[in-house]
């Protein structure tokens, strides 16, 4: 897979292809009960970095806790736009994700992922999707951003930062 191929608006989307019974094979590899909407059956290189539904490239992902499923979405999203822009080399990317994604996500995204309890919007920070008709900023506390596709799903620290990258969008609803 290369640079090329991986930019092109929709590839993962397209690349997504993961049967049901692929799935169950993949619970049984890890030995991981399938309980419904607690895990996800992820890719340890992402679509989005040109990895493959091969099953040594799938793992089931818990949703729950701070460095689950949808932390490791904002990572993704974050390391193909590195790449897609020319900042970081898909090779580079696709070694810090299968090595430690934690911590790439940590290098590339913040310290740590949006608090999903009481602590407030300053430590959760902002969700916006970058898709091309997108108007809208989402606080961490909102639930409406999940609803925003993992593809175009950008999260940002401050409210400054995604007024920044996104000038004309406006706040969901006060944080």
């Amino acid at each position: 897979m290369t640079r090329a191929q991986i930019c092109i608006s929709g590839y993962a989307s397209g690349a997504r292809d993961v049967s049901d019974a692929e799935k169950a094979a993949v619970y049984a590899r890890y030995g991981v009960v399938w309980v419904p909407y607690a895990h996800e059956v992820d890719h340890l290189i992402s679509l989005e970095l040109g990895g493959s539904n091969v099953i040594r490239n799938l793992w089931p992902e818990p949703y729950a806790g701070a460095w689950g499923a949808r932390t490791k979405d904002v990572l993704e999203n974050r390391l193909h736009e590195l790449v897609c822009e020319g900042r970081l080399a898909l090779a580079s990317a696709q070694r810090q994700e299968a090595n430690d994604w934690v911590a790439a996500y940590r290098r590339y995204v913040g310290a740590s992922p949006p608090s999903t309890g009481a602590a407030g919007p300053s430590s959760g920070g902002f969700y916006a999707s970058s898709y091309p008709t997108a108007s809208t900023i989402y606080c961490a506390d909102d639930s409406a951003w999940h609803e925003l596709s993992p593809t175009y799903l950008v999260h940002f620290a401050t409210f400054t930062q995604a007024k920044a990258r996104f000038p004309g969008y406006h706040l969901h609803q006060p944080c």
